[in-house]
């Protein structure tokens, strides 16, 4: 209400409302205010991924996986003219997410991250993506970044030992196990990579 009263209404702050109303309980009335946006401008990608995150956060909600194929299509088309666009790669990861398809999404998290090695964020989501999935084999290169980035994250070193561990990499994975005495990991998955390292030949 304030922004109508005081903002002349652009694209820009007709965004932002769609963005408010999209935080405040009413997605459906931000999806269709970004779908007109987008119909009368629509080789603004700016907009298209507005919108794309306003159709994941009802596909998250009301468990809608057609809103979520829509949002990464979008992002996909993005992708195709601009593969560094970050914030398509993040549609990308939470639409694999939310369409369960997590092996797509961990990819989509180590793309992200080869664009943008200093931004941590596809990392984490990695991280947690891997673990909810016990995909930890397949990912050892996200998890050695992550875990020699930030040490005491709660599950990197863990899920590193695991991912040695089932490559039977054992000598490696007994090492990283010997550092890891931080208070804030884990104490499951620690306790499960020292499970399996023991359990190692």
């Amino acid at each position: 209400e304030l922004l109508r009263q005081y903002e002349v209404f652009t694209d820009e702050t007709r965004m932002l409302e769609a963005t408010i109303l999209a935080r405040t309980g009413a997605p459906e009335k931000a999806r269709e205010m970004l779908n007109q946006m987008v119909e009368a401008d629509p080789t603004n990608d700016s907009l298209a991924l507005n919108l794309a995150n306003v159709e994941l956060e009802i596909a998250t909600t009301r468990q809608d996986p057609a809103l979520a194929e829509a949002a990464l299509a979008t992002a996909d088309r993005i992708l195709e003219e601009d593969p560094t666009n970050l914030a398509a790669h993040g549609i990308c990861m939470r639409a694999f997410e939310t369409l369960n398809r997590p092996t797509e999404a961990i990819a989509s998290c180590r793309a992200a991250w080869r664009i943008d090695g200093n931004n941590p964020m596809p990392l984490q989501l990695a991280a947690v993506l891997i673990n909810r999935h016990e995909l930890w084999k397949d990912n050892e290169d996200l998890l050695r970044e992550l875990w020699t980035r930030a040490p005491g994250h709660v599950a990197a070193g863990p899920l590193l030992v695991l991912s040695l561990a089932d490559q039977g990499r054992n000598a490696e994975a007994r090492q990283i196990l010997r550092q890891l005495t931080q208070a804030s990991l884990d104490a499951d998955l620690l306790s499960r990579a020292r499970t399996a390292v023991e359990a190692a030949p």
